[in-house]
């Protein structure tokens, strides 16, 4: 500290200081490209101000917080949701240079970290290491997690050791908060994302292509507010192609919706595989799989099929010690699983494919039983 005030006095004075307003493009953040290539979101001063203050509507943070965070800036969730709302309220980030459930469990308890923000992969890898059982949560006092709902022995694992889980949902262009579940209450419906933001507006594309209330059917979640980004960096095709109504951002995830307003994350309209005439949601398939004894992950992509039109393939990753077999998922799945929802071919393999934020590359798969698909 000593040396950074050194450094600080020694400085050469500002002489001139930019003005910005709200409007002023603030930084590019890059899509995760899960789903297709990636493309630059540019963040303004007045998405990155609106989403703190979204943040601090749904998270409890105090000036005493000590917010561990291991995603790096360059994402939305480690620069939007973990380090502005921090710093807004004057608390601490606790940085480490990547995930390592290991390493995180002992920082928390050395460090009396109070909260941090995972995907359910991370929460799962930290409840089957070694150190779990002895480990000190007694600091932490929430955990906010999203990407997908986590298993409910996950779930249960994480609760029974009193800590809040709060599952939300965002993306880049939202910088990147739309959803979250509010500190109590969640543990009563662990699959939903929660409440939409307070400065969030939302809204489905109705199957007529019309803007309907969030409730009223199952649709692709239309997102507006003030912390939507500004479009894509030299890319206004792909801008526009999001655009609906006028001022209605296209998701491309389908969400259902409680009469009170909760909400589910059903699947990636990329992502439906169409059977025989018959939607897939492939996220239904693998929270099946993932309840297993045995499965550890689970991912499901469709691939082309003369009958069907297309059928799904899932890539299933074992839990350490497990022989389960193919017929053995067959046999576990009838009757939890419509038959024609039931994968036709199952691919085992040591490891899903995912990227730095621990989403699963969903565009490997299809490259393995599509080859020559990118996209």
């Amino acid at each position: 500290a000593d040396d950074l005030e050194q450094e600080v006095a020694q400085a050469a004075p500002f002489t001139d200081v930019v003005d910005v307003v709200l409007d002023d493009p603030a930084l590019l953040l890059y899509t995760s490209g899960t789903t297709g290539h990636p493309k630059a979101a540019v963040l303004t001063h007045g998405s990155l101000t609106w989403n703190t203050f979204n943040q601090l509507g749904h998270i409890d943070f105090v000036s005493t917080d000590r917010i561990l965070c291991f995603a790096p800036l360059f994402h939305a969730v480690g620069f939007g949701q973990s380090t502005l709302a921090t710093l807004f309220k004057g608390g601490t980030i606790e940085m480490l240079d990547g995930f390592d459930a290991g390493t995180v469990l002992r920082t928390i308890a050395e460090r009396r970290i109070t909260g941090m923000a995972v995907v359910p992969t991370m929460l799962q890898m930290m409840v089957e290491h070694p150190d779990w059982t002895d480990a000190d949560l007694s600091s932490l006092r929430y955990v906010n997690y999203g990407g997908s709902p986590a298993a409910e022995h996950i779930s249960r694992a994480w609760q029974e050791r009193g800590v809040v889980l709060q599952q939300g949902y965002g993306m880049t262009e939202a910088a990147p908060g739309v959803y979250m579940a509010p500190n109590r209450g969640g543990e009563d419906r662990p699959v939903s994302v929660g409440v939409p933001h307070f400065f969030t507006d939302v809204a489905v594309l109705g199957e007529d292509g019309s803007v309907r209330p969030v409730g009223t059917e199952q649709g692709e979640l239309l997102v507006r507010g003030p912390h939507l980004f500004d479009g894509y960096w030299e890319r206004p095709e792909a801008s526009a192609e999001t655009v609906v109504d006028g001022s209605w951002f296209r998701s491309g995830d389908v969400l259902r919706a409680d009469p009170d307003g909760w909400a589910y994350v059903v699947d990636r309209v990329k992502d439906i595989i169409i059977s025989g005439g018959e939607n897939i949601y492939p996220a239904e398939v693998e929270a099946a799989l993932v309840a297993l004894e045995g499965v550890r992950s689970a991912a499901v992509v469709g691939r082309p099929d003369d009958r069907w039109g297309e059928v799904g393939v899932a890539f299933v990753e074992r839990a350490p010690g497990s022989t389960l077999t193919e017929d053995d998922l067959r046999a576990r799945l009838d009757g939890h699983l419509a038959r024609y929802k039931t994968p036709a071919q199952f691919v085992f393999v040591d490891a899903l494919p995912r990227n730095a934020s621990g989403k699963v590359l969903r565009t490997d798969l299809r490259g393995r039983v599509n080859p020559g698909e990118t996209a």
